[in-house]
């Protein structure tokens, strides 16, 4: 059995930069993660998480966003909706539901290993809509808890 040892070496306190998450989290706040479960999570279970990962493209940078397609999930975006797999997605985190604009390309297939991540803020989010779908090996872990500052809890 894990003790709370064993989750302080495995969690990771991160800051928030920008404002891709925003309102859910903003520029300045500080989260701490939970290690990610690994493996490729088809049952739904990882849907909407938020995570923390290492971009695909930016060498060093970590980036923080939400979940929305799982492993083998054919992702789209019409009219400014996500869809899975021909069904619209319920996101009822988003201020603006009918906000999800892309440029490129629309329709997105993720690999048995992949997630396809998005900020909540999808008019200033740099995210798989630009970069694809990302790897499970980059997710670092799942953030579970804001701490900081107290006024903005």
């Amino acid at each position: 059995m894990k003790g709370i040892g064993d989750f302080l070496e495995h969690s990771r306190h991160l800051k928030v930069t920008g404002s891709s998450m925003a309102p859910t989290l903003r520029d300045g706040q500080h989260v701490q993660t939970l290690p990610w479960p690994g493996g490729s999570d088809s049952d739904g279970n990882l849907r909407g998480w938020i995570v923390a990962f290492r971009s695909p493209h930016r060498v060093g940078s970590i980036y923080i966003k939400r979940v929305v397609g799982l492993p083998n999930e054919h992702i789209a975006i019409r009219e400014n909706r996500v869809e899975i797999d021909g069904k619209p997605l319920a996101e009822p985190y988003l201020p603006n539901p009918a906000a999800t604009r892309t440029r490129g390309a629309t329709q997105w297939l993720t690999d048995i290993d992949e997630f396809f991540l998005l900020g909540d803020n999808r008019q200033d989010s740099e995210d798989s809509r630009a970069f694809g779908p990302v790897p499970a090996q980059l997710i670092i872990g799942r953030v579970w808890f804001r701490y900081w500052p107290p006024k903005a809890l």
